[in-house]
């Protein structure tokens, strides 16, 4: 077989990537491991991204999960890694620089391995652009229907010309005999009149001149509206964004280095699943110094407990009863000396030094005794009510750091994917201690109450908006919400009030007007249809039901008029049904009708003005 010549000093080219760079379409493959192991130039042109956008190496999920615009094209390619291994092909719908665009995606998963095993799968994912077939297409059928429209037009008014011609000969017939008619009576008439006129003078013109008409019965009346109580709603609406139903952020529980990631982003994971492995050395160290000076503790509160029975109580009433003895002997000694003085036997330096010894026993004694008082203080109710505390907090800290050091496998809070935790500020140090940028990664030191991720729950969503400091009043954790938007035509979805903002934020980027206060709403389960449908950033309607009275006066807005300083209705009187102005008190107002709180009862009649 003939090999592709190449000259002797030329270094080979792959012939894969010459492939891979002369096509139109992109190529993206996706190892299990969620990592993009090849892309061509096409794939970074066709999705709108800078060279360099989709690195080999990088995760897939948390590369495309952070651009805006595509994720309709990212869960057509978690479905294929995912998915059940069968080749899909769809168009998709994804957003270039605000501009809409239409991509053809074909998916294949293929297999590596002997006989076919799932040894070293990897999804292929090749993709192109037909904006433009989509768009002339959409353009013919737009021109089909339009064609369809003005022939349907064009039939109809032919229909009403035919009609029309039809009944405009049956007039012109009906026309000529009326006229026969009316030109006989009329000869009919002039004769009979002439003949009369003749035998009585009168004059034509006299006879000829109409009457005095009767006044009219009155001017013309506007419409009129029969006042009844009924359900009253009135909403506040703003525009929101889908995001998703709950964002857990996992925070570390102590400062350590990390020791392994258990996840990949983009991944989802259940509630309880390991996360993060931390390094906890310093907690440990800190935990042994604790557990000795715990048992220190534990030891001195026994001791203090036991202490009238205790070693050295026991030792200084020991001293006390040795001091004791020794002062008895030597009150003898002293009374003996004196007895053998007064007979000349001793010699009074002797019977002196017996008593200076009897006094240095006394001040024995005195110091005995004050020290087993001293040794009992040591044990009084404040003492032991110290120890106690000491040792209680002791217990405290040796069970937080207990704590700390089960929590060194970080889990899951709650089910969802993973995300990486951006850092809380918008500026300067992020409030979180991570620097801007910088990636959870193995080795990484990471500080007490830092975030590491973040779980989104993306099978729930919510809907989050900021409204206007006039409305927030009526605003209540646990109002129902409507859900509609352009993005989603003809769904209606509901929900529910689950954060309302206590204080307010101001506009973003720099917008006038007052301060908003952030609120979100979730919603009712979606069926998976509907679920598909909607993409995490896309804008909505939000319409909160502020109020729903059953039982509420309300007319249109016509029938309400300004009156001097205050409202009126023209009501109509039951008998006469002459119209009169009624004062009336207004409540809230909706876009086509009015609250009445006084002057108006259910059954009272009143005109609607003409304006």
């Amino acid at each position: 077989m003939a090999s592709l010549a190449q000259p002797p000093d030329a270094a080979p080219e792959p012939v894969l990537e010459r492939i891979l760079d002369s096509m139109d379409d992109g190529v993206l493959v996706v190892d299990p491991g969620g990592t993009i192991v090849t892309c061509n130039a096409a794939a970074s042109r066709v999705l709108g991204l800078d060279d360099g956008a989709l690195p080999v190496g990088a995760g897939f999920g948390e590369t495309f999960l952070l651009l805006e615009g595509l994720d309709t094209f990212t869960q057509a390619v978690l479905d294929a890694v995912w998915g059940d291994g069968e080749p899909r092909r769809a168009v998709v719908d994804i957003s270039v620089g605000g501009e809409p665009r239409s991509i053809v995606l074909a998916t294949t998963y293929l297999r590596g391995g002997a006989r076919g095993g799932r040894r070293g799968v990897a999804v292929v994912a090749v993709f192109g652009d037909i904006t433009e077939v989509a768009a002339l297409r959409e353009a013919e059928v737009r021109l089909g229907r339009k064609v369809e429209a003005q022939l349907a037009e064009l039939s109809q008014a032919y229909r009403a010309i035919e009609e029309r011609n039809a009944r405009l000969a049956a007039t012109m017939r009906r026309a000529r005999v009326a006229r026969r008619a009316a030109a006989a009576a009329v000869v009919a008439v002039v004769a009979t009149i002439g003949a009369w006129a003749w035998r009585s003078d009168a004059v034509v013109a006299d006879l000829l001149s109409p009457e005095p008409a009767a006044a009219a019965a009155g001017a013309a009346e506007g419409a009129v509206w029969t006042v009844a109580a009924g359900r009253f709603q009135r909403t506040a609406s703003v525009v929101g964004r889908i995001e998703p139903g709950r964002v857990s952020r996992v925070l570390s529980p102590a400062a350590g280095s990390v020791r392994a990631l258990r996840f990949r982003y983009g991944q989802r994971v259940e509630k309880g699943a390991a996360l993060v492995e931390l390094d906890l050395s310093e907690t440990r160290r800190e935990y042994r110094a604790a557990r000795s000076e715990f048992l220190e503790l534990r030891q001195r509160v026994e001791r203090l407990a036991g202490w009238e029975d205790g070693r050295e109580m026991a030792e200084a009433r020991r001293r006390v009863a040795r001091a004791g003895d020794a002062l008895a002997r030597q009150r003898r000694d002293v009374a003996q000396a004196a007895y053998l003085l007064e007979r000349g036997v001793v010699a009074a330096a002797e019977h002196d030094a017996a008593v200076e010894a009897l006094a240095r026993l006394e001040d024995d004694l005195a110091d005995a005794e004050r020290e087993l008082d001293a040794t009992r203080d040591e044990a009084d109710a404040t003492a032991r009510e110290r120890a106690d505390l000491e040792y209680r907090n002791r217990r405290e800290e040796l069970a937080d750091l207990e704590a700390l050091l089960r929590a060194a496998t970080v889990r899951a809070p709650a089910s969802g994917s993973v995300m990486e935790a951006l850092p809380a500020a918008a500026a300067g140090a992020p409030e979180d201690g991570r620097r801007a940028g910088e990636r959870l990664a193995e080795g990484l030191f990471v500080e007490d109450g830092q975030a590491l991720v973040e779980i989104a729950d993306i099978e729930n969503l919510s809907v989050a908006a900021a409204i206007e400091e006039v409305e927030i009043a009526r605003l209540r954790v646990g109002q129902r919400v409507r859900v509609t938007g352009d993005a989603f035509p003809g769904m209606e979805l509901g929900g529910e009030l689950i954060e309302v903002a206590p204080h307010a934020r101001a506009r973003p980027d720099g917008a006038k007007g007052g301060p908003v206060f952030p609120v979100r709403a979730l919603l009712d389960k979606l069926a998976p249809e509907r679920r598909r449908a909607l993409r995490i950033g896309m804008s909505a309607d939000v319409h909160i039901l502020v109020r729903d009275d059953p039982d509420v006066v309300a007319v249109p807005l016509e029938a309400v008029e300004r009156s001097g300083d205050g409202l009126a209705a023209r009501v109509l009187d039951p008998e006469t049904g002459e119209a009169r102005l009624v004062p009336v008190s207004a409540g809230e107002t909706t876009l086509d009708s009015v609250e009445i709180v006084a002057g108006l009862e259910p059954g009272d009649r009143v005109l609607l003005s003409s304006r």
